[in-house]
């Protein structure tokens, strides 16, 4: 039998409920402020929203993929952390700015998605 813990499959039902929240949220600020023509890229705060937005994209393919039985889950929870923190990373580096201060809540989608793989890990460990 290769059913998988109760536990993990709540936690991918978490994962992919969250991830739709973040979006129900950001996909229409985003279109907002896009049909108001003040969605740039160059804003470090736009940049944030379309990376958590990405994030959210991702972590809810994942949690959909895994939901669904696919068979390297692991591989794709560990590829969305590595993709989200490249993200993150280069969204917070501007070539053609002077670099700002930036505060810890930029760094949020590293954290969730650091949080849901180390957790997805630890309840799919063989025992």
């Amino acid at each position: 039998m290769n059913a998988k813990s109760v536990g993990l499959t709540i936690m991918w039902w978490v994962e992919a409920i969250i991830s739709l929240r973040v979006m129900l949220f950001s996909i229409p600020v985003i279109l907002n402020k896009y049909l108001e023509k003040s969605f740039m890229l160059s804003d470090l705060n736009d940049r944030f929203i379309a990376v958590m937005t990405a994030t959210a994209l991702l972590y809810c393919i994942v949690g959909i993929a895994s939901i669904l039985g696919f068979r390297y889950w692991k591989v794709t929870h560990y590829l969305a952390m590595i993709a989200t923190f490249v993200l993150t990373v280069g969204s917070l580096y501007a070539f053609d700015q002077p670099q700002a201060s930036v505060s810890l809540n930029y760094f949020v989608p590293v954290v969730f998605a650091t949080a849901v793989t180390a957790l997805t890990g630890f309840l799919g460990r063989k025992k």
